[in-house]
């Protein structure tokens, strides 16, 4: 269902006939050297397959790594053990850092944005953006120069365009396209160059 290549090594998101949930597979394009790297123990199996330094991260539950092993694939980071939300659906990469959105194991936070440098130490939530509230629920990440952009609503603006440079302060909403609590003003984001592109309701011209 999800492809990533590493060097020679195409990773992927598959059922077998034995399971109803999704593992992780690599296969070097052999029958061999197709492998089953993960086994399928946790709702929706493996998502938002993204590559750091030539290691595979993916959320499954929590956030994991893989070198292309069994052995070698791994769980990083697990906040709230058994919580659906602790790394939902996607991972975007800038630079030498990992973005998703997370959920922590106390508190009320709610699922907010986390970065991580690959380590357990360094996994670390980035910022509550809708605090004392569930969630701000981060989506649609895409890297763009050294910042991450992703949807997100603080409880005031609606979902609007965020940014953020892995700093709390550095983590801000770029524009209130659509004012209201209730809106929803973009959708499909898309970067050329130090552009984004995307489309948005600014609530008078529609998308």
């Amino acid at each position: 269902e999800q492809l990533t290549v590493i060097g020679n090594t195409l990773f992927f998101t598959a059922k077998d006939g034995n399971n109803r949930q999704p593992s992780l597979w690599k296969t070097d394009g052999t029958e061999a050297g197709t492998v089953r790297l993960t086994n399928p123990t946790y709702q929706g199996g493996p998502s938002g397959l993204s590559v750091m330094n030539d290691t595979l991260y993916f959320c499954n539950g929590g956030l994991w790594k893989s070198d292309g092993t069994v052995n070698g694939t791994m769980l990083v980071h697990q906040e709230s053990v058994g919580h659906a939300g602790v790394c939902r659906g996607e991972t975007t990469v800038v630079g030498n850092t990992i973005y998703f959105a997370g959920i922590a194991s106390v508190g009320n936070d709610g699922i907010e944005l986390w970065k991580s440098d690959g380590t357990a130490n360094g996994t670390v939530q980035v910022k509550d953006i809708r605090s004392n509230s569930p969630n701000s629920m981060p989506t649609d990440f895409i890297a763009m120069g050294n910042a991450v952009y992703f949807n997100a609503n603080d409880g005031i603006h609606g979902s609007e365009l965020w940014k953020s440079d892995g700093t709390a302060s550095g983590t801000v909403m770029v524009k209130d396209i659509n004012s209201g609590s209730g809106s929803r003003s973009l959708d499909e984001l898309t970067a050329v160059g130090n552009t984004l592109y995307f489309e948005a309701n600014d609530g008078t011209n529609g998308d």
